[in-house]
């Protein structure tokens, strides 16, 4: 019903062609140095590059446990602006990184690259906080049709 999803064996990373180790322990998927199934890492901009028509309309959906700080912060804006909508899962205390566990710092990124929110929901994930979120390209017919964010 969908010709145009492919299932590729890669994870969104900050940089290509990096191997990262994933156990799938059916409660989340975390990256593990040596334990689990070993997968390659590709950045947005590649996967775009590589897989997308240049016309075609994106929408990214990113839920990686942390990573999506790396993910999301080394992608360029024209990269990010092919999307016209992000579902994302923002994790807050998932890296070691202090800069990584700020959640506004996305957030102001995806404002930056011309994205408004429609939604966040703060989540409890075994004591840890997490957001669902959803951005649009700010303006335009979607916008309009929901009247803005939702509450």
């Amino acid at each position: 019903p969908y010709p145009t999803i492919q299932t590729l064996h890669l994870a969104a990373g900050a940089v290509d062609n990096a191997t990262v180790f994933i156990p799938n322990d059916h409660v989340c998927s975390k990256i593990m140095q040596g334990v689990g199934d070993a997968v390659t890492t590709i950045r947005l901009a590649t996967l775009v590059q590589n897989y997308t028509a240049p016309d075609e309309a994106l929408v990214l959906k990113i839920d990686c446990e942390g990573s999506e700080f790396p993910v999301l912060l080394n992608c360029s804006p024209e990269v990010l602006q092919r999307f016209t909508v992000i579902f994302c899962e923002l994790h807050t205390d998932f890296h070691e990184l202090a800069v990584w566990r700020d959640t506004e710092v996305i957030r102001d990124y995806l404002r930056l690259c011309g994205f408004v929110p429609i939604h966040s929901i703060p989540s409890d994930f075994f004591g840890k906080t997490l957001y669902t979120e959803k951005w649009v390209q700010g303006g335009g017919v979607f916008w309009d049709l929901v009247g803005g964010l939702e509450n």
